[in-house]
């Protein structure tokens, strides 16, 4: 399944992830909290709102 690829990524991959669906203001952030697919599939609503 394609969540077994994405708790895999690394930050740059979910940062240029973010860029290509046109969400790259929030890459510099993202670095900050998320060092892979599977801290930010498990992020709380309140983590993304820290971020997002």
């Amino acid at each position: 399944p394609i969540e077994a690829k994405f708790v895999r990524w690394q930050t740059e991959q979910i940062v240029n992830w973010l860029y290509g669906i046109g969400l790259g203001q929030y890459a510099s952030e993202c670095r900050k909290y998320f060092k892979n697919g599977l801290q930010l599939l498990n992020a709380t609503p309140q983590e993304l709102e820290k971020v997002f």
